[in-house]
């Protein structure tokens, strides 16, 4: 789920969880924030990010930003959700990542690990407003050495609840 793109890089946020109650509350929003890349050895970038998340009742979710998609499950109950990437959009992370340090670094960058360290939605009492944040971290190599690169991201804003 390529959820973010700061400078060239995509969050997915991912894997990225979309809000739903315990009563398998139906919702979307369409949210505005920040978030920043850093790869070792070659600085960092950040910038703005807009993310469109929908949630569907059977708990998974799908979270699209510059013309890519993310899609995975959310498990939690009332107003704090976390959320977990398919295999397809892990691997579209770790590809996003992959690029993004490339442009950074200006050296081919290969991706041989890559994970979420955090991925959760937090919504308010009335469901009404959300704020989403999101970390990666990815491992590889390139130019004949080791590094590693983060990615993170948070948004907010207006939660549309279909229940």
């Amino acid at each position: 789920m390529r959820v973010i793109t700061v400078g060239r890089v995509c969050v997915l946020v991912g894997a990225i969880v979309l809000g739903a109650s315990a009563w398998a509350e139906v919702g979307n929003g369409s949210l505005a924030g920040s978030g920043k890349f850093k790869a070792s050895g070659c600085g960092g970038n950040g910038g703005g990010i807009g993310v469109n998340l929908s949630l569907a009742a059977n708990n998974t979710f799908s979270l699209s930003a510059n013309g890519d998609v993310y899609t995975g499950t959310y498990s939690g109950t009332g107003t704090t959700f976390t959320f977990s990437l398919d295999q397809a959009s892990m691997t579209q992370l770790g590809n996003t990542m992959a690029g993004d340090a490339t442009d950074l670094c200006g050296i081919v960058v290969t991706v041989s690990s890559v994970s979420v360290t955090s991925a959760s939605l937090k919504l308010n009492k009335t469901h009404t407003s959300a704020k989403l944040k999101f970390a990666a971290r990815a491992s590889g190599s390139g130019g004949g050495r080791s590094g590693s690169a983060t990615l993170q991201f948070k948004a907010g804003g207006a939660w549309n609840s279909a229940s």
